[in-house]
């Protein structure tokens, strides 16, 4: 992931995630965030349904290709949720592509 990609990311969860810091960063913020953090707050967003939140991190870690897997994952879980059906399936059939022996990938490709 790219260092800017990833700031971007995180200063958009900053700005989403509390009004009063994101006044603060009106004049130029800097968060650095792990691609490891940036998954495990996009994780976070999409269990708690805030799909739109969590897209523009999952966006950012297409550049952290040994988070590939966790990252189809959650776009594919959010698009389920969300009712876009074929873009889960798209990303669960991509996931199974490359690792078919993911249970839990089968089991939200069987709903």
């Amino acid at each position: 992931m790219t260092r800017r990609s990833s700031l971007l990311a995180a200063a958009l969860w900053c700005a989403a995630a509390s009004p009063a810091l994101a006044q603060d960063c009106e004049s130029g913020c800097k968060i650095a965030m792990t691609a490891p953090q940036l998954l495990a707050t996009a994780e976070k967003l999409v269990l708690e349904k805030r799909f739109g939140e969590a897209a523009p991190m999952l966006a950012a870690l297409e550049n952290a290709p040994e988070l590939e897997m966790q990252r189809r994952f959650l776009i594919g879980y959010a698009a389920s949720q969300g009712g876009n059906l074929d873009i889960a399936v798209s990303e669960f059939r991509k996931i199974l592509e490359a690792q078919p022996g993911q249970t839990r990938v089968r089991l939200e490709l069987a709903r």
